[in-house]
């Protein structure tokens, strides 16, 4: 599949690989991209969102882990961080053992989930959010979703046009197979084990992600909370995320 990505060179060691949402895209680093950051960054929109592609064969968990490890071996030529938001940093934590490079994670909007999946234990209760597993909705349906999700009206209309623009069929086969189904991965057991850093970073006012149920997992490394932010702290609070960034990307590639 021919995946729509960008990659920006950078002259210091290391790289930082950005993995987006579900009905999102790689736009939400746009200000990552124009950033100071000097690092080599790379982002890619998944099967069905953005550029990429639309093939409903593709919208399962297992594909996406497939295609997303595929396209990091053949991309990444030098040891990366892997950055995820929602989906994207799921997606991170279940191909982090796939992936020997890969320095460490860097997640937001993303708590881990155990088997058989715990989203109640995991997420807040946040029913104007449903409308990103359904293919259907109204306009308003999608305002008022925009305005939970977000703390302030930054990046609002970037993430509605993202949305618009997403396969509908998406949403809810990827639900269907991730959630009701159950095809995630024990992604507790994962972080838990494998001895690389993950880093969370938390918008505090996040309406999904119960932040004190990440607070009791083991091998979480460190929590970076952003006040004034919701579920996109890299659209919403671009320079206090890319800030934290420079930060971890210093401790994950010295020496």
């Amino acid at each position: 599949m021919n995946l729509h990505f960008e990659i920006k060179k950078g002259s210091r060691e290391g790289t930082l690989v950005f993995l987006h949402g579900n009905s999102s895209s790689c736009k939400v680093f746009n200000d990552t991209f124009a950033s100071s950051i000097d690092h080599t960054l790379i982002r890619l929109d998944f099967p069905g969102h953005g550029g990429s592609p639309r093939d409903p064969q593709t919208y399962d968990i297992h594909s996406l882990r497939s295609i997303v490890i595929d396209f990091i071996k053949e991309k990444a030529h030098e040891p990366f961080l892997l950055i995820g938001n929602s989906l994207g940093g799921h997606l991170a934590i279940e191909i982090l053992p796939e992936l020997p490079d890969c320095k460490g994670l860097v997640i937001f909007g993303t708590p881990p989930l155990k088997k058989p999946i715990n989203a109640e234990e995991a997420f807040l209760p946040c029913e104007a959010l449903n409308t990103y597993f359904k293919a259907d909705y109204s306009e308003e349906e999608l305002d008022t979703t925009m305005a939970v999700a977000t703390y302030g009206p930054n990046g609002r209309e970037l993430l509605r046009d993202d949305f618009i623009q997403t396969d509908p069929t998406f949403r809810s086969a990827f639900y269907h197979g991730a959630m009701v189904e159950g095809h995630l991965l024990d992604e507790t057991a994962i972080v838990a084990s494998d001895p690389r850093p993950v880093y969370v970073i938390q918008g505090v006012q996040d309406p999904t992600v119960n932040v004190n149920y990440i607070r009791g997992l083991k091998g979480i490394t460190k929590i970076f909370e952003i006040n004034k932010c919701g579920h996109y702290a890299s659209l919403e609070e671009p320079y206090q995320f890319n800030s934290i960034l420079k930060k971890i990307s210093s401790e994950v590639f010295k020496g």
